[in-house]
């Protein structure tokens, strides 16, 4: 399932993002082997569409579905020579923990 919106919120573990259409806000949980990757590459105010993975989680007896973080189609992938001196880590290595392999 593909999300595109704003991001309005990164935390160390999940990313909130303002949809385009229905201007919901939707928190998106990723891995903690994903958060340094995540860190770098989303902050707030710029635009994202991502795919994501539900996981039914019941609350009260409720059924409700928690999003995961399955990839990243935009922001693009990072470029070596023009990344931000926000990214610490190599792009490589970033791009490869958020962006499907086959993109």
């Amino acid at each position: 399932m593909e999300i595109t919106g704003i991001v309005t919120k990164v935390t160390t573990t999940y990313i909130r993002v303002r949809t385009i259409k229905k201007k919901q806000e939707i928190d998106v949980f990723y891995t903690e082997s994903r958060e340094k990757a995540v860190f770098y590459r989303f902050e707030p105010h710029i635009l994202t569409k991502i795919e994501v993975e539900p996981e039914e989680v019941e609350f009260n007896g409720v059924k409700l579905a928690k999003l995961w973080l399955k990839y990243v189609i935009i922001p693009h992938r990072l470029n070596p020579e023009d990344y931000s001196s926000r990214i610490s880590g190599s792009p490589a290595e970033i791009t490869s923990i958020l962006y499907k392999k086959n993109a």
